[in-house]
């Protein structure tokens, strides 16, 4: 570039960025090395010293090397997280391995981990990269034979060996093996005769006596249903803290908690779970004004 009237001043900055005072804007790591990314268009300023608003640009596109081959992934160069595909879509069956008590957690999730993603790394081979699954809701965290025939949001990770990580999201639709999931059965087999009929809609629990309250497997209705008279259902909750007078506010002295999982499992290991809204709320005047 040349100016007929004085010194010319070449800046550089990112397409769709203003520029700076400094004379490069432009800085690129080892995460564009080699093509396995590609950074934006950068534009490159002539302006006049004279007059900043005389000036001329241009685009160019940049790429970048390794100096030294294998330098980007040498121990904390590597800024490149692993490329992670999701399928759209998929189903995937409950399996047996060794007990018919209970399907875990770990053999369906290996399934969703192999038949979901496509892979792949700038430094790691695809043996090193660690990919887990897991249920996007926070409640129902673990599957078993109450998720035959739904669809659950699954949400992928893979961390390469330098722990940068990738993520995206798959909707699985889950299936069950022939006798995986046998009705009507009790004790030493999954029962699959047990669920919520309902998920309570907001409930309000009162406060009790003492001005304390929390929630209970009583105080919220779901329509708890089991195939056998002797379950024990065990209930949890993922707010279970206990509500006192002072934390009541408004002129109804409420206290809401959004997004409360409510979870049931018989001693099948069959479990039952939903989210709603609890609110908290003296309505027998028992706590002080």
């Amino acid at each position: 570039s040349f100016e007929n009237c004085g010194e010319v001043e070449i800046k550089v900055f990112w397409k769709g960025d203003k520029p700076t005072d400094a004379t490069s804007d432009v800085k690129v790591g080892c995460q564009f090395a080699n093509g396995f990314r590609t950074p934006k268009p950068a534009i490159v300023r002539a302006q006049s010293k004279l007059n900043p608003k005389d000036y001329i640009e241009c685009e160019t596109k940049i790429s970048v090397t390794e100096e030294t081959p294998g330098l980007c992934c040498q121990a904390g160069n590597d800024l490149v997280p692993p490329q992670l595909k999701c399928r759209k879509r998929l189903s995937v069956k409950l399996h047996e391995k060794e007990s018919k008590r209970r399907v875990t957690r770990e053999q369906l999730f290996a399934k969703v981990e192999d038949k979901a993603t496509v892979y792949f790394d700038n430094c790691d081979a695809r043996d090193q990269i660690m990919v887990r699954a897991n249920r996007k809701s926070r409640c129902g965290g673990r599957l078993t034979c109450a998720d035959v025939g739904n669809t659950v949001t699954f949400v992928l990770k893979a961390r390469d060996t330098s722990g940068n990580v990738a993520e995206c999201e798959t909707e699985v639709t889950i299936a069950a093996e022939d006798g995986i999931c046998v009705k009507g059965l009790c004790s030493g087999s999954a029962s699959g005769q047990f669920g919520l009929s309902r998920c309570p809609k907001n409930p309000t629990i009162k406060m009790g006596k003492s001005g304390r309250a929390k929630i209970g497997a009583r105080s919220v209705d779901v329509g708890l249903s089991t195939a056998c008279a002797e379950e024990k259902v065990r209930f949890t909750t993922s707010f279970s803290q206990k509500v006192t007078c002072d934390m009541l506010k408004g002129p109804d002295m409420e206290y809401t908690v959004e997004d409360v999982c409510l979870e049931y499992e018989d001693s099948d290991g069959n479990l039952g779970a939903c989210e709603t809204k609890v609110t908290f709320k003296d309505s027998k005047n028992r706590c002080p004004v």
